[in-house]
């Protein structure tokens, strides 16, 4: 894209093709909504996600309350168990 960019000669071709393509996903969208049925609010309240409070478990108390430091733990034994696919995707 930078690339693109700072070329003079395909900077005008470049922004072109994104206008383009940006309008495409423009039209998209809303033909997209010409389609949708909604409700009124009264229908969707009483579709609504209902929860049974007296039939859920109480919550349980956590073992202490405020941080707790781990110190001088082998990283490379933690190493083993990170999935690094979302760090390296951020990256």
């Amino acid at each position: 894209m930078v690339s693109n960019l700072l070329d003079e000669k395909s900077k005008e071709d470049f922004w072109e093709d994104i206008a383009e393509e940006y309008q495409e996903i423009r039209e998209d969208h809303y033909a997209s909504l010409q389609n949708r049925k909604y409700l009124s609010l009264q229908a969707a309240k009483e579709r609504g996600f209902k929860i049974e409070w007296a039939k859920q478990p109480l919550p349980v108390s956590p073992p202490f309350i405020g941080k707790r430091v781990f110190a001088d733990y082998n990283l490379e034994r933690i190493s083993e168990f990170i999935d690094w696919n979302p760090f390296f995707q951020v990256w």
